[in-house]
């Protein structure tokens, strides 16, 4: 990943006017949200997946779950792991492109 940061120098000469700026802080304010939403979904996943992850260990050692049942639970664990993981970083880098976009933007 490169990083788009400019020195402060060229930084674009023009003003902007009032709606811009609005423009711009609803663009900044929406990907914030977004990635907000995609971290929730991320931190359900994981506590999912440490529910998964008890649910498993105490059904081993009470003797509910057999070696298929667990099997089962522990891959249901990683799914329930995998599918915010991969949220959140399409999320992310989606909202690293469109910043990087504004950015190139402004300075054409």
């Amino acid at each position: 990943m490169t990083s788009s940061v400019r020195p402060l120098h060229s930084i674009p000469k023009r003003r902007l006017s009032d709606i811009e700026k609005e423009v711009i802080m609803l663009r900044t304010e929406l990907s914030r949200i977004r990635r907000d939403k995609a971290d929730m979904i991320l931190n359900k996943g994981v506590l999912m997946y440490f529910g998964f992850l008890a649910v498993a260990i105490i059904g081993l050692f009470k003797g509910y779950l057999d070696s298929t049942q667990l099997s089962l639970v522990i891959l249901l664990g990683i799914l329930a792991l995998i599918i915010p993981v991969w949220s959140y970083t399409t999320t992310t880098s989606r909202e690293e492109k469109e910043i990087e976009k504004l950015i190139e933007d402004l300075y054409s």
